[in-house]
């Protein structure tokens, strides 16, 4: 069998696909969250939301996203991903 592992911690493969799961509903349902609050498009709140699972994050940056996306000119979501922002 096949050992695999989330997090450091040691499970059986449904347990992994439920834990990738939950995971993903989490991303999904802070997305939604920011989309909501703020009014932004879904790039600009998955933008967010990867922005702030980083060190990197600061509340100026995400203030910068949600301006630029309300104007017109959004960051991309790669240059977030990719650390350029």
């Amino acid at each position: 069998m096949t050992d695999f592992f989330f997090n450091g911690e040691e499970m059986s493969r449904d347990d992994l696909v439920e834990a990738l799961n939950r995971s993903q509903q989490y991303m999904l349902d802070a997305e939604e969250e920011i989309k909501e609050r703020y009014g932004v498009s879904d790039d600009t709140a998955s933008a967010i939301a990867y922005l702030r699972t980083r060190s990197r994050w600061t509340e100026e940056k995400e203030k910068e996203l949600v301006t630029r996306d309300k104007i017109g000119f959004p960051i991309s979501l790669g240059a977030v991903l990719s650390g350029d922002f």
